[in-house]
């Protein structure tokens, strides 16, 4: 099947996915991740009083990494459990190809996911040494890694969440939901450019953003030639854990 195709597999009344409820699924998760942080830091810090003392110390990665990162496991397990009960009827898991590998032969699906990584790595090195130098991409990230005690079950947690939890949430609102929304009313190359755009901003990165729009739109290119969303879980997977792994 054609990735041009998929749309018209969906035997709802209006075709799927609609950019609405991609938007809608997007705020969703975001405002989720924030309500999951308050309530882990609420939790691991019951002296804090008020809505301001909460938000300050979620703000502090310093402090808070570790119940940062159970909120943010919270949130990513409640999304995906959300997501398979959304996705799971009417067809909807063939409409964004979650049901199937690339339509490319293995060897093109490969090189091709190989060259959008080295793009995205190549891009990176230009921008942090020579556009933004001693400026950290990702600090927040960072500071976040250093925070988490290094036991097994937090540094599992943690792989899970950046590795795992990210890259299915990520490529089923931005790619499947949002990028294939958007191809309907603007054509693939503009819903490629525009989620990848609101994919980088999303993020809430601002020295960085330039990086996860590229990055987004790679990723939304390898979507859009292979037709296949579980391509891009595994290859988004495989970015985030080399990411962690070396960072």
């Amino acid at each position: 099947m054609q990735e041009g195709q998929m749309s018209d597999t969906f035997t709802d009344r209006k075709p799927f996915p609609q950019t609405r409820w991609a938007l809608a699924w997007i705020i969703g998760y975001f405002f989720l991740q924030i309500s999951c942080g308050l309530i882990a830091v609420s939790i691991a810090f019951p002296e804090l009083n008020g809505a301001g003392e909460l938000v300050a110390t979620l703000s502090d990665l310093s402090k808070s990494g570790p119940a940062n990162l159970y909120g943010s496991a919270s949130a990513g397990v409640i999304t995906i459990l959300m997501l398979a009960l959304f996705l799971g009827r009417h067809g909807r898991v063939a409409a964004i190809g979650l049901d199937r590998w690339s339509q490319l032969s293995v060897g093109k699906t490969i090189g091709i996911g190989f060259l959008m990584l080295a793009a995205a790595a190549a891009a990176t090195f230009i921008y942090s040494n020579y556009i933004v130098q001693n400026n950290e991409l990702q600090a927040q990230t960072r500071q976040l890694i250093a925070s988490i005690p290094r036991d097994w079950l937090n540094q599992t947690i943690l792989f899970l969440t950046i590795a795992v939890f990210a890259a299915i949430v990520e490529e089923v609102l931005f790619r499947g939901l949002l990028q294939n929304g958007l191809k309907r009313r603007v054509g693939p190359a503009w819903a490629i450019v525009i989620a990848g755009l609101i994919f980088a901003a999303v993020h809430m990165q601002p020295m960085a953003f330039p990086i996860l729009a590229i990055l987004g739109m790679a990723f939304g290119y390898l979507y859009h030639v292979t037709g296949s969303l579980r391509v891009n879980i595994a290859l988004h997977l495989v970015n985030n854990a080399a990411a962690l792994l070396l960072g």
